[in-house]
């Protein structure tokens, strides 16, 4: 680890990559929570958190931030905390905790966007990882595969990622398909001749993104499957202005 990467545990960049994660906001550079922890070591990288994708959009999409915005997850974390049945003998200290950090019941999206570091706090200093564990079984029950779905749905419809994906993979032969993946599907009985080939429209990923998810990443290479990574498309557009 180099000097960079060791001040770096001290910044509120850091502080905002681990609340992210924990939070599990959408970005256009993260599709998945764990990317907001490779986000922690990139020192060039703004930090910026929004309250919709609506307000991210106005950012356009900038290679040196990374713009945050609440999930589904997210939302199902808020509900969780604002819900939560802290026993009698937390309650006292957890109020306490609340009015040192000058939060108040019910958190908001606002919270997030303006009082993060706060809130961060709440959560890594106020809350045992006891808390924590139970508040993500609460969101996970409360959404089930609709997460999986959701995210699936944020991923493939990444700014020009569908097109870059249909392209490389028309024409391509589904023998390459490999049919384990498909028990995700809770469709098992599925053979390739059954399966729907690219191009793939916009309706067909809102209407089932995990099939044509599944289809479309085993018709790739690994170095295609890079190649659109929403940061490495973000990356080829700024190129393309330069």
């Amino acid at each position: 680890m180099n000097d960079n990467q060791t001040s770096w545990f001290h910044t509120d960049g850091w502080v905002k990559a681990q609340f992210a994660s924990f939070m599990r906001l959408d970005s256009q550079f993260v599709w998945s929570h764990f990317q907001w922890q490779v986000l922690n070591f990139d020192t060039d990288r703004e930090i910026i958190f929004v309250s919709s994708e609506e307000e991210a959009a106005e950012f356009g999409l900038p290679i040196n931030k990374a713009i945050g915005w609440p999930s589904m997850y997210t939302l199902g974390m808020l509900q969780a905390l604002n819900s939560f049945d802290f026993n009698l003998e937390q309650l006292e200290q957890h109020e306490a905790t609340f009015e040192i950090l000058e939060l108040t019941l019910p958190l908001t999206i606002d919270d997030i966007v303006y009082n993060w570091h706060s809130f961060y706090h709440l959560l890594f200093t106020g809350l045992t990882r006891a808390d924590r564990s139970e508040l993500e079984d609460y969101v996970r029950n409360l959404y089930g595969d609709e997460l999986i779905i959701n995210n699936t749905r944020h991923l493939l419809l990444f700014p020009g990622r569908l097109d870059a994906m249909n392209a490389l993979a028309e024409g391509r032969n589904v023998s390459s398909i490999n049919l384990r993946f498909f028990h995700w599907l809770d469709n098992e009985d599925l053979t390739a001749d059954d399966l729907p080939m690219p191009p793939f429209t916009e309706e067909d990923v809102r209407n089932n993104p995990r099939l044509v998810e599944v289809i479309l990443l085993e018709l790739l290479t690994p170095q295609e499957r890079h190649s659109i990574a929403p940061e490495a498309l973000i990356r080829q557009l700024h190129e393309q202005n330069e």
